[in-house]
């Protein structure tokens, strides 16, 4: 899946098998990324969806860009609450150091419902 996800987004996407939890790095522009990224999560979710044991906890962590990071909590960090209610994940987006600093965002919840939606 990750050969056919470099070949169709255009990303650069590297795994670590030696890691556990497993690491998966992607690069590129923000189109190919945003595309490998789906294509990510739609391999994830296909994996939590055939497999008999679910009930796992789920966790990614990602380094965005400081300039999304108002993107990506909304006005009063709304946008933020309303994707934690309706996915039961938590999000954890540090405070900014410095202006344009890239943050680690981490979230985190069942895997059953963090994937699924």
């Amino acid at each position: 899946n990750i050969k056919r996800i470099r070949a169709e987004s255009g990303a650069t996407v590297q795994t670590s098998d030696t890691d556990d939890p497993a690491t998966i790095h992607v690069k590129g522009n923000p189109e190919s990324v945003g595309a490998a990224v789906k294509m990510l999560w739609e391999t994830i979710d296909g994996c939590c969806k055939s497999s008999s044991q679910g009930g796992g906890q789920f966790f990614v962590r990602a380094l965005v860009p400081g300039n999304w990071v108002s993107l990506m909590k909304g006005t009063g960090a709304d946008h933020l609450k309303e994707v934690q209610n309706n996915t039961g994940a938590h999000i954890e987006i540090p405070a900014r150091r410095s202006e344009g600093e890239k943050r680690r965002v981490k979230v985190e919840g069942p895997d059953d419902e963090c994937v699924a939606k």
